[in-house]
């Protein structure tokens, strides 16, 4: 072996020790913890964690350096609107430039009723039952020949939905113009109108819109990217959903599309962010009294330490709450007590609060302000257009919102029937592990510690063998510790403040009649959303806390945030083309026959 081969093998051997420090090293900046006594088997997959946190790391830092470098690099987009007067029954020609993209389209988009007179002769045109429509045409005109050369389509456009939703937008294909052309050809929008009287509206043409195909194709990357990070656990939802729009605004930038600040703001639903907060804050009031933990207390009383009619009664518990209360919140409030009721009926919580979130969510989708998405429909223009109310969107919802209920429960015995009920010391530390995953993400409310848990649940097991026998039957024979249970309940979860107790269920009698009552005629600028924020203000201002901290702490921010990303990257994903290709694509319409326009609230 040559001298410097062997010098060249004796130092890497030396530096094993050094670099064997610097794993562990690294490791520990990664919170990932080295045991010394650790097996072959664990070490292995100590070491598959570790390399998917540095792939996972790796990722993200290039999706942040991606998003900084499009942001420091291109301008926003802010196109100056342009004020057009139409004259009634009248062509009228505005000359454009070429399209600078290298897709060959221009984007138009056009909002009207911007002028008193304007409004005022729509709304002489729909009294006399007539629809006006607007006609636009893209044309190339030669002016020495005194006609077009080329003509677009024909665009029409009812003036009346043009009022109502504020903008519409329409991408026009632009045939590139021939080298024999005349030089006195010019690329121009022809407008007309059937209305009586002149009309002003406002013009914005993009000469470099957002490449449809490169769009779509991004946009529905980006949309897989979310849902893989959600479904699989990678990061924080919340978390997710903020790193996808942020991509998405970068790929916005690449098409030289970048929306300005005031832009993203406008993406977001205010009013469904308000009505949430609202919600948020009243039920975070209320936890403060600790009605929720009562009751859950007086269902164990009522059901008489029988397993199924307790869960019966915290099942709909939850389902009423949260067709008028935040369900998210409910569920996480209610998870303590709930955890104790196991130990004393030797339950697997784990199921129980997976039942509990179940009727949770779908007692949440019986009214417009139970669940996030029933608030996005509630809140849209469009919903509420057509007369969509709180009053007809839950009577609607009632009947199948109860019908679920009863059909979920019923599957729900028969699945859990036979496993519902721990029988084992592997049961047991499989809940409990399970339990301290819960635990790290339960912040509201402290819940039992593994230890005691563990030595709680093993004394039900050995005093109440003969009641698990009666798993697999509808068995209303209560255990056997259910008095001394009880008695122990009754004096840790009580009603903490009462005062409290009724300033809140005033307060929350009052919203829900608001509610109910906004589609009268004299409450039209009552909206769902002023009204939870105004009833929320009430409470605050009726509940005199000392510091507001202790209510904003229950506050679910995360979800909020959630929502405002998700508004934000859902109109990106518009802006790329992939919302209409996907309506175009349910609707059935052929790729030619796809009209490419976007209408905004």
């Amino acid at each position: 072996m040559p001298t410097s081969l062997f010098r060249s093998k004796r130092a890497w051997t030396n530096q094993r020790p050094n670099m064997s420090r610097l794993s562990f090293e690294l490791h520990s900046l990664l919170g990932v913890v080295v045991r010394e006594d650790e097996t072959p088997k664990e070490r292995y997959q100590r070491e598959g964690r570790f390399a998917c946190m540095i792939i996972k790391i790796i990722i993200l830092v290039a999706i942040w350096l991606f998003f900084a470098i499009m942001i420091m690099l291109e301008e926003p987009h802010d196109p100056f609107p342009t004020m057009l007067m139409l004259q009634a029954e009248q062509y009228y020609n505005y000359t454009i430039k070429e399209p600078t993209g290298g897709c060959g389209c221009i984007a138009i988009e056009l909002s009207g009723e911007v002028n008193e007179e304007s409004a005022k002769a729509l709304e002489r045109a729909l009294r006399s039952h007539v629809n006006p429509i607007m006609f636009i045409r893209v044309q190339r005109f030669n002016a020495k020949s005194n006609n077009s050369a080329w003509e677009s389509p024909k665009w029409s456009i009812y003036l009346a939905d043009m009022a109502k939703n504020k903008v519409v937008k329409k991408y026009f294909t632009i045939a590139k113009r021939e080298e024999s052309a005349d030089e006195g050809e010019k690329l121009q929008l022809a407008f007309l109108t059937d209305l009586r009287d002149e009309i002003v509206v406002s013009l914005i043409v993009n000469l470099n819109p957002v490449p449809r195909s490169m769009g779509i194709w991004a946009g529905f990357v980006l949309l897989c990217l979310l849902y893989v990070l959600i479904i699989f656990d990678v990061v924080d939802r919340t978390f997710a959903a903020l790193l996808t729009s942020s991509a998405a605004i970068a790929v916005l930038c690449v098409m030289h599309a970048r929306p300005t600040l005031t832009v993203l703001i406008s993406w977001i639903d205010w009013e469904t962010m308000m009505l949430l907060f609202g919600m948020m804050i009243m039920v975070a009031i209320l936890s403060e009294t600790g009605v929720f933990d009562y009751f859950a207390v007086r269902a164990y009383k009522y059901s008489g330490g029988n397993t199924w009619p307790l869960i019966f009664f915290l099942c709909f518990f939850a389902g009423i709450l949260s067709a008028f209360l935040d369900n998210v919140t409910i569920v996480l409030l209610m998870v303590p007590v709930t955890v104790r009721l196991c130990e004393a009926l030797t339950l697997r919580p784990n199921y129980v609060l997976i039942t509990v979130a179940l009727f949770s969510n779908l007692g949440g989708t019986m009214t417009p302000v139970g669940d996030p998405p029933n608030v996005i429909i509630a809140t849209n223009h469009y919903v509420k257009r057509d007369g969509i109310t709180f009053m007809n969107f839950t009577v609607h919802m009632l009947p199948g919102v109860l019908i679920s209920m009863i059909i979920a429960f019923i599957l729900v015995y028969f699945m859990l029937r036979n496993i519902l009920y721990v029988r084992s010391e592997a049961q047991v530390e499989q809940m409990v592990v399970a339990l301290e995953k819960q635990a790290e993400r339960q912040n509201a409310q402290p819940m039992p510690t593994p230890e005691s848990l563990r030595k709680a649940i093993n004394e039900r097991i050995a005093e109440s063998q003969q009641h698990a026998q009666h798993a697999k039957f509808f068995s209303l024979k209560p255990v056997p510790n259910f008095e001394r249970t009880l008695d122990e309940m009754q004096k840790i979860y009580v009603v903490r403040d009462r005062i409290l107790l009724i300033k809140c269920a005033v307060v929350l009698c009052l919203t829900i009649v608001l509610f109910f009552a906004h589609s009268l005629p004299f409450m039209k600028g009552f909206t769902l959303a002023w009204i939870a924020i105004m009833c929320a203000i009430l409470l605050l201002i009726l509940a005199n806390l000392p510091d507001l901290n202790a209510a904003l702490m229950y506050v679910e921010w995360s979800t909020l945030l959630f929502f405002a990303a998700l508004f934000i990257f859902m109109e990106a994903l518009a802006e790329m083309g992939l919302i209409d290709w996907l309506s175009c694509s349910c609707c059935g319409l052929a790729p030619s026959s796809r009209p490419l326009w976007t209408t905004y609230p």
